[in-house]
């Protein structure tokens, strides 16, 4: 089971992160204000697929309409694998 967390600018997200339970991540997200710069700390995803990728994509998208900044941090390792083998690491 994957649990969001939003405590001020910081959103922690624990558990799988792929296809399955990205509805369930964006549902819980939309609590967000985006009113300030935030923070998505990754660091206790346990299992992902590029479904991440896309998911992090909407929320800089989010951000950005909203003129704040968006920091993605712990990302795991699998993550930054992916995300160069999609040629898109330099937007995490």
């Amino acid at each position: 089971m994957t649990s969001v967390t939003i405590e001020n600018n910081l959103v922690n997200i624990q558990g799988p992160v792929t296809y399955h339970q990205i509805p369930e991540i964006l549902n819980s997200t939309k609590a967000i204000a985006w009113n300030k710069p935030l923070r998505i700390d990754l660091k206790e995803v346990t299992d992902l697929d590029t479904s991440l990728l896309s998911l992090i994509f909407e929320w800089k998208r989010l951000a950005s309409l909203n003129n704040q900044n968006l920091e993605i941090i712990n990302n795991p390792p699998n993550l930054k694998i992916l995300s160069k083998l999609y040629g898109v690491e330099a937007y995490l």
